[in-house]
């Protein structure tokens, strides 16, 4: 899912049934319901030009949709699985795990190019302050780091099968969750180096960062909990409940409120207030 944040509006792929679902994020109410091609999997909007783009399990293509007509533009695009957008720039970045490379996307050319990473990319994040750009490589326990404007990405190492990645922009840092060495790796991305590792629990899967209360979250499926690091000492704080295979989070910075999608059990997800986490 992906919020178009000049108009409020919510935007969720429907992997079953090939459509996107429009929500009122003042209302909760959903407001459209648009075809788009079979098996939709990942979705990121430019909230500048009011354009959502979708990739699509088991193809080639790339869905362009316009978020104010509903109507809908495919382009061949290559395999795809992640998308990240530049709004300031116009690009979008695509990600595919059998691909060998980044796939770059000129919003306003409409044209193509490609970055050589490597194989087996995973774990996708953009920076827009700085335009910086950071793709897992989970096979090599590394991260391509990509600045702005260059086409010749740094390697820098992470630990085993890097899988997802939070940005701290204020700080220009890059966490990384690495499942197979449950652990994160702390990158300045100024520098292009790890500059630490900090223990995560079991198998963490995804990753988040809480600017005003400094705070690194890690999903960690295999333990039903986050862990909650400390983005300073990057000591753990904290080991929260999060349901059965927490899988996926996000963070509302300004209510303090951090939402985890759990993959089974007989909820959806766990809400956990932060703003009291120094203070059990």
């Amino acid at each position: 899912m992906t919020v178009n944040t000049r108009t409020s509006r919510v935007y969720v792929v429907n992997a079953g049934d090939g459509t996107v679902s429009v929500i009122d994020g003042e209302t909760d109410a959903v407001v459209a319901t648009t075809a788009v091609g079979s098996h939709p999997y990942s979705i990121a909007v430019n909230s500048v030009t009011g354009k959502a783009y979708i990739s699509h399990s088991f193809s080639d293509q790339l869905t362009i949709l316009d978020c104010a007509s509903n109507a809908v533009t495919h382009l061949n695009a290559g395999s795809s699985d992640l998308i990240a957008v530049d709004s300031s720039t116009n690009i979008v970045y695509l990600l595919g795990y059998e691909s060998s490379t980044l796939k770059v996307f000129d919003g306003a050319g409409q044209s193509f190019r490609s970055i050589p990473i490597g194989m087996h990319q995973w774990g996708l994040a953009l920076d827009e302050d700085s335009g910086t750009v950071l793709v897992g490589r989970t096979g090599a326990a590394e991260v391509a780091v990509l600045k702005k404007s260059t086409s010749v990405p740094t390697m820098v190492p992470t630990g085993l099968i890097p899988c997802a990645l939070a940005i701290n922009a204020k700080m220009e840092r890059a966490y990384v969750a690495n499942f197979g060495g449950n652990s994160v790796t702390v990158i300045d991305t100024t520098k292009n180096r790890a500059i630490a590792t900090a223990p995560a629990g079991n198998h963490p899967q995804a990753i988040a960062f809480d600017g005003p209360r400094n705070l690194i979250l890690v999903a960690n499926a295999h333990d039903n909990i986050v862990t909650v690091i400390d983005g300073s000492t990057y000591a753990i704080l904290r080991k929260l409940p999060a349901g059965k295979h927490p899988y996926a989070l996000a963070v509302d910075s300004d209510s303090g409120n951090l939402y985890v999608a759990d993959l089974a059990g007989d909820r959806p997800f766990t809400i956990v207030d932060l703003n009291g986490i120094r203070n059990p």
